[in-house]
This record gives C-alpha cells, structure tokens and sequence, in this order.
C-alpha cells in the first residue's frame, strides 16, 4: 500500500458517521516549545496520530506502539516509509504480561476493558479476542531513548491510560509531556474519568497545558473523550 494510501485510510478512520475527531493544530506548537524530538505512541492504531504529526510539521521520532494485528499491519508499512517513524507490535500496561484485548469492529475502539455507558453510542460490535504481549514503560523506554531526547508520551488506550500510566512510574522523570485521552462521559468499565487522570497527573507533577477536543457525539454534541497535554512541573514553571 502506497503512503498516500495509508494517510488516506488514516484519515478517513478519524471518522465515521456521526461522529469526529477533531485535533487542534496548537499542538505543534507545544510540541516545538518544549523541544520534543521524540514521541511515544502508545495505541497507534493504524497510525492516525502519527500521519498528523507530520501534517502538523513534527519532523522528529515517532515509536508506535500497536497491539492488534490487522491494524499493526497498516502502520507498520506507513512508518517503513518514514525514517523516523518505528512500529512495535506490543500492547502496554502495568505489568509484563500476555493479556486478552477485546476487539470491536471499529479497531479504534478495542480495548482490555469492556464497553459500557456511552459507547453504545458507538455501535460497536466485538469480533473477536485476541492475546498480544502486554510490556510497560518503564521496561521498554531504555530501548529507545537517546541521551538528549526530550519525550512526549501519547496514550490513547480506550479505558487503560491509567494502567499505562501505572507502568511508567520510574520513567516520569524522563518525560517532557503526556497526551492522554481522557473520558468525559463513562464509556468503559472501570474506567477513571477526565476530573480523576488530571488529579492523578498533578500528583506526578504534571501540569495540563492545552486540551483538545476528542470524540463527540456530531449528532446530539454530546462530548464523549478530549485529550489532555500535560508537561512537567520544572518544565512548565521554567
């Protein structure tokens, strides 16, 4: 598949009908600011995430991270025709582990978690199961960090930010930022809330810095998920 095929098929997963995600283009301008010359994309997906970095003008590393198979595929040969983009056929999490993800028709949506609340909204219908290997962070981070890299994690992992969140904790000090999506309406099990994952990260001295708009409801405007962009406190204060 050609690249301009892929940036297509990305960009037209961002949508389905009825709903949209919107991203803003400030974000590029928080990434510059702080001098990030490598993300971390954990839930890559297809590589909708990365395709828009590089819309956006980002032209430093991307690492994603993709644990589904059908999907990895697709973003695997996307960022075999980028220099500086890597995919990894890994999940993350808390613990090192092999674990069953549940996978929904729409791929966006699969997860460790189960639906509920809101996201019958989606119309999702789970296909099937599959077992990926789970890694965390702080087991994995060493792999890929240069000594002057300055890191932004992006977590976009339908429910398990928290658990990603969990294994990083040795591994925070070396972060410049974190992207994580984060749940306005309840949309699967067990999942912390937006008003949680921002007590949670001010706690690890991560300050939010912008919010961007995530998935929505285009028909009734009901707000589903935004993201948040957190930056270190010695960061942000300087």
């Amino acid at each position: 598949m050609k690249l301009d095929s892929i940036a297509h098929l990305a960009r037209r997963t961002l949508r389905k009908t009825g709903f949209d995600l919107l991203r803003f283009r400030s974000l590029n301008t928080v990434l510059a600011h702080h001098g990030i010359n490598l993300v971390l994309d954990v839930g890559a997906n297809v590589g909708q995430y990365g395709h828009e970095l590089r819309e956006l003008g980002y032209r430093g590393r991307i690492v994603s991270f993709e644990p589904q198979q059908q999907p990895f595929g697709v973003l695997a040969e996307a960022a075999r025709q980028d220099g500086q983009w890597e995919a990894v056929h890994i999940g993350l999490g808390d613990v090192e582990e092999q674990r069953e993800i549940n996978v929904y028709d729409d791929s966006r949506l699969s997860s460790f978690l189960t639906m509920g609340g809101e996201t019958a909204h989606f119309n999702a219908t789970q296909v099937a199961r599959e077992t990926i290997q789970v890694r965390t962070v702080d087991g994995i981070l060493g792999q890929y960090l240069r000594p002057d890299d300055k890191v932004l994690l992006k977590i976009d992992t339908q429910g398990f930010e928290r658990q990603v969140l969990a294994g990083a904790e040795q591994s925070l000090g070396r972060l410049a930022g974190i992207q994580i999506e984060m749940s306005v309406a309840p949309l699967y099990d067990d999942q912390p809330r937006m008003e949680d994952m921002i007590t949670l990260l001010r706690s690890k001295n991560f300050l939010l810095w912008q919010m961007m708009r995530g998935a929505a409801d285009m028909a009734t405007g009901r707000e589903l998920e935004v993201d948040g962009v957190f930056i270190r406190r010695d960061l942000a204060q300087t």
